[in-house]
């Protein structure tokens, strides 16, 4: 099951379904069977490749889900465990293990260690596996923030948990019945967290660490609105995050 969500994920996103859809027509095209149909389907394909990586609709659709998530500001009263959910990261063993986290990670991880610093009784929990890498995610991370001066009695780190649900079930052993978690992640991903949250019974606040459209659905610069990785970034990760927010309100 894990291995068909990781599939149905990493399939259901702009760019593989264009291609997809641009291939299909253009075999129709060239085989001579259906011809129209094919032409019908690369059209079909190349404007919903445009929409994804040009124009407002990819802001738009990646604040939808970002619109209502922010930094945590205060420390909160009765904390006792800041949870940093886990992300990708290099299998580079020759470079520091700040390095080796990616761009999101190293976000998390370093919002993590800031509510932290607010929150000086709790623990950091660091969760996530290395997929491929024998070297798991929250290792890395356990690294990386040794390395930035968080104290290794303070870190609990795990290795096993491959997904947002089986992270937040070992944050919710951890944390026991009394307790309370700041959950850090990217802005996009932390209302599916929070879905699960409310699921398993997890008594959480929350802190952004990541956006792709913190200045609203608007770009501040117009030469946003033009074709570019950028934007099809966002369409990949709003339809990944809404994809995985359906399928956990199925399994709720």
């Amino acid at each position: 099951m894990f291995i068909l969500k990781k599939l149905l994920g990493d399939f259901f996103s702009p760019l593989p379904i264009c291609l997809t859809i641009l291939l299909v027509g253009l075999i129709l095209d060239w085989s001579g069977w259906r011809k129209r149909l094919g032409r019908g389907l690369v059209i079909l394909g190349f404007l919903l490749l445009l929409l994804s990586s040009a124009g407002p609709l990819p802001r738009w659709a990646i604040w939808q889900l970002e619109k209502s998530e922010s930094p945590l500001s205060a420390a909160e009263s009765g904390v006792t465990l800041v949870h940093v959910l886990g992300s990708g990261h290099s299998s580079r063993d020759d470079f520091p293990a700040s390095v080796r986290l990616g761009e999101e990670g190293l976000k998390r991880l370093t919002e993590g260690i800031r509510v932290w610093r607010l929150c000086p009784e709790a623990k950091l929990l660091l969760t996530g596996y290395g997929g491929a890498d024998p070297t798991g995610n929250g290792e890395i991370m356990r690294r990386a923030a040794m390395s930035l001066g968080v104290p290794e009695a303070s870190i609990v780190c795990d290795c096993v948990p491959r997904d947002t649900r089986e992270e937040l079930t070992r944050c919710r052993a951890e944390l026991g019945s009394q307790g309370r978690v700041v959950v850090v992640s990217s802005a996009s991903h932390l209302p599916r967290a929070r879905l699960l949250c409310r699921n398993l019974g997890i008594n959480a606040s929350f802190s952004a660490a990541h956006f792709h459209a913190a200045e609203g659905p608007w770009p501040a610069n117009w030469r946003h609105l033009l074709p570019g990785s950028g934007n099809l970034r966002c369409s990949e990760r709003a339809m990944y995050e809404s994809f995985g927010l359906l399928w956990t309100w199925i399994r709720s």
